[in-house]
């Protein structure tokens, strides 16, 4: 997957959707992702996302730990 990084998809991809949800006239929408993606977070934000709360222990490995990266709701 390394090799698809900064080719500008992830924005294009929501560029598209944040189109879409403009032309259905949607008010509110919202996302999860894990918190220590920056980039995603920074793309997010870019595009009038806030943070609205993390979510604890919402992953949980095949091993039965919980994964200390807790995903993050987002409200444009």
């Amino acid at each position: 997957m390394s090799d698809l990084l900064g080719y500008g998809i992830g924005k294009a991809l929501l560029q598209a959707s944040l189109k879409w949800v403009d032309v259905h006239d949607i008010h509110e929408i919202s996302l999860q992702v894990i918190a220590t993606s920056e980039k995603a977070i920074s793309i997010y934000k870019k595009h009038g996302f806030e943070v609205d709360g993390i979510l604890k222990q919402d992953k949980k490995r095949s091993d039965g730990q919980y994964d200390g990266q807790n995903p993050s709701s987002f409200f444009r």
